[in-house]
């Protein structure tokens, strides 16, 4: 899980219904920097925390265990968004220093007060025949309630690996329409997009 995160995530409804809840993290991000800039930086900068607790309903692979942070950054540009790890089953406990811990803790408060607000969330009923496929990077997602059972489904996940490296070739092949560069597969994968998104709109989202 932690060598390997899964990227994208799949899931076919084939029998009852389900809530499920649906939260950009960031988004929740954009309105903690809004609203607490120093929490925000405690989140993103700090705040460091142990993932991996036993849980034994998904099996080995979360036997595992690690300590960073809820919030991951592109390397080498720390206030670039990457991913986000928050999973109510297997986060432990903050690993701040004692005189940190305080301000750690209210930062994961509010990260999870500003995810549970309605203007934060979009709830959907899965249904048999559904089918969602999603940035697991990006969108934090539960359910958040069963509406009819038996509730059965089919799921597939995609590994970070798999994603980053089909999403190099595909860049790649774009740009040299206009740049016939060897050199381009060196490229970082941040830089890579923002060329690529120069190349195709000419601005940088």
């Amino acid at each position: 899980m932690y060598d390997q995160p899964v990227q994208i995530m799949g899931f076919y409804g084939l029998e009852g219904q389900s809530e499920n809840t649906w939260v950009s993290a960031p988004a929740v991000l954009k309105t903690l920097k809004d609203e607490d800039p120093h929490l925000f930086a405690e989140l993103v900068h700090k705040a460091p925390m142990t993932v991996g607790r036993v849980t034994r309903i998904y099996g080995e692979p979360l036997y595992q265990g690690t300590v960073g942070s809820a919030i991951i950054t592109e390397s080498g540009f720390p206030e670039k968004f990457k991913r986000v790890r928050w999973h109510p089953n297997n986060i432990g406990f903050l690993t701040a220093p004692f005189g940190e811990f305080e301000e750690a803790r209210l930062a994961h408060q509010k990260f999870q007060q500003i995810m549970r607000r309605d203007t934060h969330q979009l709830k959907l009923v899965l249904q048999p025949g559904d089918m969602y496929i999603w940035d697991n990077f990006r969108l934090l997602h539960g359910r958040e309630r069963v509406l009819e059972v038996p509730r059965t489904g089919v799921g597939q996940t995609v590994p970070e690996q798999v994603v980053a490296d089909l999403y190099r070739d595909i860049r790649i092949r774009r740009l040299k329409r206009y740049i016939d560069e060897k050199w381009l597969v060196h490229l970082p994968a941040s830089q890579l997009r923002e060329m690529a998104q120069i190349v195709e709109t000419g601005r940088i989202s």
